[in-house]
């Protein structure tokens, strides 16, 4: 009997090529059964850290499939800090073979916490989608509600609904009507296209760093999440989601999870990046805020029983 795969379409340029394989190296390593494929948007990776993705399994249940984009399509769409290939995922309905119907999206900024299979498998009603929350941006000034925007960072997609309903066209008019209302160019794009039509996934799916402010300060939000979805989320994180300026890879990273990144990138193909200061400015500022160094600290412990 052959098992089923779990989809995962992720997108990258070569910049972000190293933590794409980080990424990849997490889903792995927690995967139980290694029936994996991984979907490559490429926007212009390099053949040597190619050839550095595909080496991270020689698995013969683990398949890498690569995909050109057509750059084309997305020419006068603002870029600004996030980059072209932050847009590939509005068209996983045309650049996956059409046999694909189902998939996991995910950022690049992520690391796998628990077996990627779990929420492949979930249950996304008669929704075309499935994510998390964004519990520290909404955006009121699109007419959301606080608990009714998502984060785009880890998506689970319906993929034959979404080509028959038209949901790429759907995306890239929104992109054009809204243009000067667009502050996280796809993200604001899905929100509007999927407002009040997307299935609410549990937090530890996509653990921003938002959650533990939230729950020390005990602001659960006032409809989409409880305190115990916040304590469930801390006792088991699935995706951690390195949003912002909390980047794992830059030496003045406090996140509390960063040893755990940095020891994958210490067993990688690009150990080399591992982050160093690059001058005793760096060091005497990362020292100086030795409170959120404590702070950090208190997390991690909180959580480490826990990984």
């Amino acid at each position: 009997m052959q098992l089923y795969k779990t989809d995962i379409a992720m997108a990258s340029d070569n910049k972000y090529a190293p933590w794409l394989g980080i990424l990849i190296m997490s889903i792995i390593n927690k995967s139980h059964d290694k029936q994996l494929r991984f979907h490559i948007i490429d926007g212009g990776i390099s053949e040597t850290n190619r050839n550095k993705i595909t080496s991270l399994s020689d698995s013969q249940s683990i398949e890498f499939c690569w995909y050109q984009p057509d750059a084309n399509r997305y020419e006068g769409l603002p870029i600004e800090r996030y980059g072209l290939a932050s847009y590939y995922r509005m068209s996983l309905g045309t650049i996956l073979p059409s046999d694909i119907s189902r998939v996991i999206y995910l950022d690049c900024d992520m690391m796998a916490t628990r077996d990627i299979a779990t929420l492949y498998q979930k249950d996304l009603g008669h929704h075309i989608i499935g994510a998390v929350e964004d519990i520290s941006a909404p955006r009121l000034e699109l007419g959301f509600a606080p608990h009714e925007y998502f984060n785009s960072g880890s998506i689970v997609m319906d993929l034959t609904r979404w080509r028959e309903e038209g949901i790429e066209q759907q995306l890239f008019s929104v992109m054009q009507t809204h243009a000067g209302n667009i502050k996280y160019p796809d993200q604001d794009a899905l929100n509007i296209v999927f407002q009040s039509r997307w299935q609410r996934l549990p937090l530890e799916w996509n653990f921003q760093p938002g959650i533990w402010r939230r729950s020390e300060k005990k602001q659960y939000g006032p409809v989409g999440t409880t305190s115990s979805d916040y304590k469930k989320a801390l006792k088991n994180p699935a995706i951690i989601h390195f949003l912002a300026r909390r980047k794992p890879w830059r030496y003045g990273c406090i996140h509390p999870l960063k040893k755990v990144y940095l020891d994958y990138l210490k067993q990688s193909p690009w150990a080399d990046l591992y982050p160093e200061p690059g001058s005793l400015k760096d060091v005497l500022k990362y020292y100086s805020g030795i409170d959120k160094l404590f702070k950090q600290q208190k997390r991690w412990l909180q959580m480490k029983r826990f990984l």
